[in-house]
C-alpha cells in the first residue's frame, strides 16, 4: 500500500506517443519499481487507471513480479472511451483483453455507480464505489473586496477541457448570457481557465462573452472560482455519449464544491453529476435544455448573488476527504481476505 504506481507509470503520452514507447519506458522503470515496492513491506499493489486500458495490464504485471495482490480504480470506462475515440487498437485490448485482466483483479474500485453497474453488466464482476480524494483547505482566505464582485465585469467560469461531452452546454450558456448583456446591458463574461482563445471560439463559437485567462496556481483558482456570480458544469444530452456521462465524474466539480457561490449543473437525469447533487441536495441541477430555465437562473444570481458555499464545502469534506477515501480503500483491503 506505501508505493504510488504513479510514482513511476506516466500519464500516457507524456514522454512518448505511441505504444512501443510506452512499453520501452515501462520495461526501464520496471526492476528499480519492483525492488522499491518490495523494499517497502507493501502488501498490496493499488493502480489507478484512466481510459488508457494497458495501465491495467502493466499493474496487473508488477504485482504477479511483486507476489502481491492487485486493487485497480477504474475512472473511465474501458469499451465506450476506446469506442468513442475511434482507436481500433484500443477498442480491441477494451474487447479482447479487458475482461481476462479484470478476471485477475484482486479487488475493483469505481468512481461512480454507474460505472459501478457498467463492470457488474458488462463483465459479471463486484465492484466498490470510491469518492475521487480532495484535499480541502480548511482557511480559504478569499478577499472580497479584490474579487470581481465589486466591479462591472461578473463572471460566469468553466473549469476544464473542450471534450464533445461539454460542447452543447458550453454553447448554449455562451449564447444566453450575450442576450443576457445585449438585454439589460450587462458585462457578464463566460471565463475559461484555457489558455488558446482561438481554439476556444472555433469549437464553442465567436460569443462576445467568452473571455480566456489561466490560473497560476490552485489558489488562484479557488479564488477565480469564489469571486464568480456562478459555475458552470454541462454534461451532453446526446444518446451516444450516455454510458461516458453516466459512468464518469468530472473532477472539476470537487473544484466547484471547494469554493463555489453557486453552481449550475446541467445534464441528464442519468449524469453522474446529477445524480451526485441530488443525492447530496444539492443548488442547482437542470436536467433538460431549458433557455428561459438558464437565463433566470443566471439573472437572479446576478441580482441576488446568494452564496451556497459552506454547504458545498460541508458535502466536499464529508464525502472527498483523503483520509476517509484511504481509510475505505484500506478497510476494504482488509475485508478482502476475511
Amino acid at each position: 500500500m506505501g508505493f504510488p504506481l504513479n510514482g513511476f507509470i506516466k500519464p500516457i503520452g507524456s514522454v512518448f506517443s505511441n505504444i512501443f514507447g510506452e512499453e520501452l519506458e515501462f520495461k526501464l522503470r520496471l526492476s528499480r519499481s519492483i525492488k522499491k515496492i518490495k523494499n517497502s513491506g507493501a502488501n498490496w499493489v493499488f493502480c489507478p487507471c484512466g481510459v488508457n486500458p494497458y495501465s491495467l495490464s502493466r499493474g496487473l504485471r508488477i504485482a504477479q513480479a511483486c507476489n502481491l495482490p492487485i486493487a485497480a480504480y477504474l475512472v473511465d470506462d474501458f469499451l465506450s472511451g476506446s469506442e468513442l475515440s475511434g482507436d481500433t487498437t484500443a477498442l480491441h485490448v477494451a474487447q479482447k483483453d479487458i475482461p481476462k485482466w479484470l478476471e485477475e483483479v484482486d479487488q475493483i474500485f469505481v468512481i461512480s455507480e454507474g460505472l459501478r453497474s457498467r463492470i457488474q453488466s458488462l463483465y459479471n464482476l463486484d465492484s466498490v464505489v470510491l469518492p475521487l480524494p480532495y484535499d480541502l483547505v480548511s482557511e480559504t482566505g478569499f478577499q472580497e473586496n479584490d474579487s470581481k464582485l465589486g466591479t462591472d465585469e461578473k463572471q460566469i467560469i468553466y473549469v476544464g477541457n473542450l471534450s464533445h461531452f461539454y460542447i452543447e452546454g458550453l454553447k448554449q450558456i455562451a449564447q444566453i448570457i450575450d442576450e443576457i448583456n445585449n438585454n439589460i446591458g450587462s458585462n457578464i463574461k463566460l471565463r475559461f481557465t484555457l489558455p488558446n482563445m482561438n481554439e476556444i471560439k472555433s469549437l464553442i463559437g465567436n460569443y462576445d462573452c467568452i473571455k480566456c485567462s489561466p490560473c497560476i496556481d490552485n489558489r488562484d483558482l479557488q479564488q477565480e472560482i469564489h469571486s464568480s456570480i456562478l459555475c458552470f458544469a454541462p454534461y451532453s444530452f446526446q444518446e451516444k455519449y450516455k454510458i461516458m456521462v453516466s459512468t464518469s465524474f468530472p473532477s472539476k466539480l470537487l473544484d466547484y464544491l471547494s469554493a463555489a457561490r453557486l453552481i449550475l449543473v446541467l445534464g441528464p437525469d442519468y449524469a453522474s453529476s446529477v445524480i451526485y447533487f441530488k443525492k447530496n441536495r444539492l443548488k442547482t441541477c437542470l436536467t433538460k435544455q431549458d433557455p428561459e430555465m438558464i437565463r433566470a437562473i443566471i439573472i437572479q444570481q446576478l441580482n441576488e448573488n446568494t452564496d451556497y458555499s459552506n454547504a458545498y464545502r460541508e458535502v466536499l469534506q464529508k464525502n472527498h476527504n483523503p483520509r476517509e477515501v484511504a481509510l475505505q480503500v484500506i478497510s476494504t483491503l482488509k475485508s478482502h481476505h476475511t
